[in-house]
């Protein structure tokens, strides 16, 4: 929960609000996994302008040896573009 609130602060709305995302929870193989996504301004750590029409997609799985933590950001469209073979790696996730 707190990366999530994280990665929304990273995004925020017209208002400057921050963006709260969609969430989604899955099993692949036994993982626990919660994906998120959310549209905005994106202005990630360290970064000093805003980039508008931003989008963050994110996955946490919850692996034996801890939480792994996957993100991707990128102009809007692009990343609709990317989100099914962002989801097609998360199916992939095995413990092999």
């Amino acid at each position: 929960e707190d990366n999530i609130a994280r990665w929304s602060g990273q995004v925020r709305d017209a208002a400057g609000n921050a963006v709260a995302p969609v969430s989604e929870k899955r099993t692949v193989n036994g993982f626990n996994i919660t994906t998120v996504a959310m549209e905005g301004s994106f202005v990630g750590m360290g970064d000093s302008a805003p980039r508008s029409d931003w989008r963050l997609q994110g996955a946490i799985v919850e692996a034996p040896g801890g939480l792994l933590f996957i993100k991707m950001t990128g102009p809007v469209e692009p990343m609709k573009a990317a989100s099914t073979d962002f989801l097609r790696m998360l199916d992939s996730i095995s413990p092999h």
